[in-house]
């Protein structure tokens, strides 16, 4: 009835002047198609600008009330009208220009339409700071086909809508851990944007992101890679501007690592899309905010970056190269929630700000996340005295203060510094109570290519007993005075900072036996380096590992920190160098007494 009433006040508005006629009978038309109440309240609103406007604007008007219908817009009295009419002509204005300067595609009124442009600048949220880099991989020649969409080989999830919220750098780092998921291990995930949104608002370890006033997609995708992620529905997504308050739920995926490129050239980056999967990409969104359907190809001179898609392919059509994006503003926007822009020619800045999650690495990027690198003849020194025969049948240095943060190493084959630095902390822990937090990119640089400590190679791999004797010979910096940088060019030794560690001996020994020997070193000495096999380690989650195999490569540097037994089973405890999101909290266990993965075939000491 109300409705009825509604239309009874329409037909009394709608019989005016004759210059008002076709404003009239578009809104008896539209009326027709039984609109909600607010609606037609909107409709009826609009038409008695007619009173208002030139009759040179009433093409526009037209429009505006088409637009209405359309879009189900409800406004609240006819000078909020008056506003939004003003908006949409703005937006036709620039429609216009678009679709006169662009033939390949088609642009038109959109949902926001009817937003000043400060309001709908809210879904332009990149919150510039300063990034790190990342090398971009290199792929086989001839690898990459010409045309490769992952819409067709089950590689992207559904579109999703990221509201009146400056999100897109979280719907974009979101999306692509989905793909990654879905490409390499076939799980179909619906993760949760709002954990990601809520959990590194205003964090300081993730210094851009700021909720709903944007930020960036790199620091999304690294709180992924420290925390996992839960799914959507244990932390449902809201588009609300209020300060986000932490809403976590169980862990149900997470990433190995994460890349970022700048200014990447666009056949490099059709190799990066085609052999790791869809990526994120930030691009100047103006012109994407009236995108129809078509290859834009505009060329713009702001390309200042101020949005996140997820880039899932690659195409052409009629001799025009494209690429294909997947937006967070609904599969009603562009082509089904997708938009296509043409390719080579940095269109919309899209090749200057890449960014990649990683979930599942390939076996050379596998060795690259290790670094043990035996460069020299191996040692046998002598080894500590300590009294034989009082060493307990299990022990842990975790439960006795004798043990410091996972860390983590990052795409870097620095595992070789981590485990040395990581044995140092531990014997200042174990032998004078002091919690040192000791700077991995000190002893990374300063033994860079220098014969004197073997030549150790940087992010290429090294070993420990080079970094345990350089700390011997000239100590080493605090973390905070020469922060850890995985993308750190080489050399950079900075001898002038101040050394807060030292140690007196660095001892080597090989092929210990693990029944006595090893286990009375740990216990009287403290934790130690070790090289093992990580080959098969890649994916662990948790138990003890008893793979055994008549020869293993050495490949990997982590710290021995204990041993135990379970069920039956003797086992070592190690500390590795891939975060805590990784293994049990960062370590893991391997059988003991059978030399799995090779623990006992070297092991450096520090002696403090």
């Amino acid at each position: 009835m109300q409705l009825v009433a509604v239309l009874a006040l329409a037909f009394l508005l709608l019989s005016g002047a004759a210059d008002k006629t076709s404003i009239n009978d578009t809104v008896s038309n539209l009326l027709k198609k039984r609109p909600s109440t607010k609606v037609v309240k909107a409709l009826l609103l609009a038409s008695n600008l007619s009173d208002y406007v030139d009759e040179s604007e009433f093409d526009d008007l037209h429009e505006f009330l088409h637009y209405i219908a359309t879009y189900n817009r409800q406004y609240r009295n006819l000078a909020e009208v008056r506003q939004k009419f003003k908006a949409v002509q703005r937006a036709l204005k620039f429609i216009k220009m678009l679709n006169e300067k662009n033939p390949l595609a088609k642009f038109g009124l959109t949902e926001r339409s009817d937003r000043p442009r400060t309001h709908r600048q809210r879904h332009h949220d990149m919150n510039l700071t300063a990034r790190t880099r990342s090398p971009l991989p290199e792929f086989p020649n001839n690898s990459t086909p010409e045309t490769y969409n992952w819409r067709d080989h089950e590689g992207v999830t559904s579109v999703k809508k990221q509201g009146d919220c400056e999100s897109s750098y979280v719907f974009a780092a979101v999306a692509a851990v989905e793909s990654q998921w879905l490409i390499y291990k076939k799980d179909y995930w619906d993760l949760s944007e709002n954990q990601v949104l809520s959990c590194t608002y205003n964090n300081p370890e993730y210094k851009s992101c700021k909720g709903c006033l944007g930020g960036l997609a790199s620091d999304a995708l690294s709180y992924i890679k420290a925390r996992g992620i839960t799914e959507e529905s244990e932390s449902g997504y809201n588009d609300h501007f209020l300060p986000p308050v932490c809403s976590k739920g169980p862990v149900v995926a997470t990433i190995n690592a994460t890349k970022s490129w700048q200014n990447v050239d666009e056949e490099k980056l059709r190799s990066v899309v085609y052999n790791i999967g869809p990526v994120v990409v930030t691009v100047q969104a103006d012109v994407l905010e009236f995108y129809k359907q078509g290859i834009i190809s505009i060329q713009l001179t702001d390309l200042v970056p101020n949005h996140s898609l997820l880039l899932v392919g690659y195409g052409e059509e009629n001799g025009r190269k494209y690429w294909i994006l997947k937006t967070s503003w609904g599969a009603h926007y562009g082509e089904d929630g997708y938009v296509r822009i043409e390719r080579g020619f940095n269109v919309l800045g899209l090749a200057r700000q890449v960014d990649a999650a990683i979930v599942d690495l390939s076996i050379e990027e596998f060795k690259r996340y290790n670094g043990y690198k035996r460069t020299s003849a191996r040692r046998n020194d002598p080894l500590p005295s300590f009294q034989s025969g009082s060493t307990p049948d299990a022990f842990d240095w975790r439960e006795n203060k004798g043990v410091s943060p996972v860390k983590n190493q990052d795409f870097c084959g620095s595992c070789y510094a981590f485990g040395a630095v990581a044995a140092i902390e531990s014997q200042y822990l174990v032998k004078k109570g002091q919690e040192l937090d000791l700077s991995e990119e000190d002893v990374l640089q300063c033994t860079y290519n220098v014969p004197e400590y073997d030549n150790n190679n940087g992010c290429e791999g090294g070993e420990p007993e080079a970094v345990l004797r350089y700390v011997r010979d000239h100590g080493v910096a605090a973390e905070k005075t020469d922060p850890y940088n995985p993308d750190a060019d080489f050399p950079n030794c900075k001898k002038d900072e101040p050394v807060v560690a030292n140690l007196s001996q660095a001892i080597q020994a090989n092929n210990v036996d693990e029944a006595v020997l090893l286990r009375d070193i740990v216990y009287h000495v403290g934790p130690v380096a070790v090289a093992v096999d990580a080959t098969t380690i890649q994916e662990y989650n948790g138990g003890i590992v008893s793979t055994t195999q008549d020869e293993w490569k050495l490949n990997h540097a982590v710290l021995l920190v204990g041993y135990g037994e379970e069920d039956g089973t003797k086992y070592w405890v190690l500390k590795n160098s891939w975060d805590t999101t990784w293994g049990e909290n960062g370590f893991f266990r391997i059988e003991r007494e059978k030399n799995v993965l090779g623990i006992g075939e070297e092991i450096d000491i520090a002696i403090l």
